[in-house]
């Protein structure tokens, strides 16, 4: 479920960078499956904007608030 992502990033090579493909990684509040990669996407900085406002979305609709730890 959407709600239950913590953080999401993607990672970028000069290369991969220079093909327009890269790493996102989804860290979520699931215990069996905290991290999950999701390796070699097209257009990274796309599709990690489209699941951030996915994520956001769905907090929102559910009610669901997430405070950072300092």
């Amino acid at each position: 479920e959407l709600v239950r992502i913590q953080d999401l990033d993607f990672n970028q090579s000069l290369t991969e960078r220079m093909i327009n493909v890269g790493d996102i990684v989804i860290r979520s509040h699931d215990s069996s499956h905290p991290q999950i990669i999701l390796n070699n996407v097209a257009n990274p900085t796309e599709v990690h904007e489209i699941l951030r406002r996915a994520v956001m979305k769905a907090r929102k609709k559910h009610g669901v608030t997430f405070r950072e730890e300092m």
